[in-house]
């Protein structure tokens, strides 16, 4: 599975909480673009997709 396609499939509140959950600070980005490859170059592919898991149940 891509993270970066899952990354892309996230609602901009999920990708806020994918940001707090890295420890990366808030989610300030102008779009959706810049903040996936912020979060990809902070992180790579290490436990992604648990973390999108987790982001999109904290955003629910």
């Amino acid at each position: 599975m891509d993270i970066k396609t899952e990354l892309e499939k996230c609602s901009e509140k999920e990708l806020y909480h994918v940001m707090e959950l890295l420890d990366m600070g808030s989610y300030d980005h102008e779009n959706k673009a810049d903040a996936i490859s912020l979060i990809l170059a902070w992180v790579g592919d290490s436990n992604m997709l648990e973390v999108i898991k987790q982001a999109k149940r904290i955003a629910e």
